[in-house]
């Protein structure tokens, strides 16, 4: 009878203590995700005031020149197919290659 009490006495103590991981792991697991979800928004909105908070009234100089790149078209292949297409970018900090912005879509420039 004493080795019957002392086993419903340890199978107890083993289901109070898995109720209690239970309980504990999804505390752990609520309070783990609950402040992510409601901060994803948060975050995503501080990201976007400050972008807001950047861009207001700037003012950009004047370009001292623009960095003209061509870039080779390739048919489905991969073989260059002798067209270019032409892009520029202004450059404020320093000279460019060009005092002019050379763009154009594909054509026989290169």
């Amino acid at each position: 009878m004493k080795k019957q009490h002392n086993y419903l006495v340890m199978k107890g103590k083993q289901f109070l203590l898995s109720c209690m991981a239970t309980i504990a792991l999804t505390a752990a697991v609520y309070l783990g995700i609950t402040p992510f979800s409601n901060g994803k928004n948060t975050y995503n909105s501080l990201i976007i005031e400050n972008i807001e908070a950047l861009t207001e009234d700037i003012e950009l100089p004047e370009p001292k020149g623009y960095y003209v790149f061509h870039m080779p078209q390739f048919d489905k292949n991969g073989s260059p197919t002798g067209k270019c297409m032409a892009s520029c970018s202004p450059m404020f900090q320093y000279p460019g290659n060009s005092s002019t912005c050379h763009a154009h879509g594909y054509n026989n420039c290169c």
